[in-house]
């Protein structure tokens, strides 16, 4: 058998007055301290500004980085090319193998800071597009 429904209580009807008379909640005071604060603090855009020329920027000490870690790997090659008619076939091919590590590695993290760059890039586009 079919058991009954309970009754729903009604409904109170708002007026459209007391409906614009809600008042939105203000946000807590530690929040606002700490909008403040950060409103307050230096840009990251200023110090760049007030960066002297002789101080390089992270991303200018990264790429100098990966060019040194390339630039080491092309002189390996170098090398293996002059010296590859004095070895014996394990010795060169113990080279070859090394010089292939080297310039996956290379490879690799090239490719890494890449991709980070490119997801800040798009991260800032969308930022500013937001603003």
């Amino acid at each position: 058998m079919m058991s009954p429904v309970s009754a729903i209580a009604p409904v109170e009807v708002v007026s459209p007055a007391a409906a614009k008379a809600v008042v939105p909640p203000t946000p807590a005071e530690d929040l606002a301290q700490k909008f403040d604060t950060m409103m307050k603090a230096p840009s990251p855009l200023d110090n760049a500004a007030q960066m002297k020329p002789h101080q390089s920027h992270e991303i200018t000490q990264a790429v100098n980085r990966q060019e040194s870690l390339v630039r080491d790997t092309f002189d390996k090659i170098d090398a293996l090319q002059r010296h590859s008619g004095d070895m014996t076939n394990q010795e060169l091919l113990a080279q070859s193998l090394a010089l292939s590590r080297d310039l996956t590695l290379a490879n690799f993290t090239i490719s890494s800071a890449t991709a980070v760059a490119q997801g800040s890039n798009k991260s800032l586009q969308s930022l500013l597009k937001n603003q």
